[in-house]
């Protein structure tokens, strides 16, 4: 779908809800997919069209995520391209009791996208894989909000 198709759509749900915070992936995507990337653009491209005024916060890779997981990528292939995980977050947490369960029943839901993974690396280092999220905060004026 091109990038203005997309944007259109996604702005006219912006609108609708009028959010003061709008999450997505950050411009690489997270996982390098290329329906991630997509949707990124067309949320960015909605966010300044439709809701300029509220805070985009994109999801990126941890500090050292690539280098701490790299075997596990080689061998599942989970991150297409490689996305670079040198970004500076504005926010970082880290996920642990009902939070991180509550994620990881979300993901498993997501059978077709994580059994594989799963299986080949057991549940308690899936749960340390996805047990951190980190965030760029992007305001109005387009920078950082931190």
């Amino acid at each position: 779908m091109p990038v203005r198709t997309g944007a259109e759509r996604v702005a006219r749900i912006v609108e609708e809800v009028r959010p003061d915070t709008i999450v997505t992936f950050g411009p690489d995507g997270f996982t390098g997919h290329a329906d991630h990337r997509a949707v990124a653009a067309w949320t960015r491209r909605a966010w300044r069209a439709a809701a300029p005024g509220a805070d985009l916060v994109q999801a990126v890779l941890p500090r050292g995520f690539t280098r701490r997981f790299a075997a596990i990528n080689e061998e599942f292939g989970v991150f297409m391209d490689a996305p670079a995980d040198e970004v500076e977050p504005d926010l970082h947490l880290r996920l642990s009791g009902e939070r991180l369960d509550r994620k990881i029943a979300a993901m498993l839901a997501q059978d077709s996208q994580t059994r594989r993974l799963v299986e080949g690396v057991g549940l308690a280092t899936f749960r340390r894989w996805w047990a951190e999220e980190s965030f760029v905060v992007r305001t109005s004026a387009g920078v950082s909000a931190a």
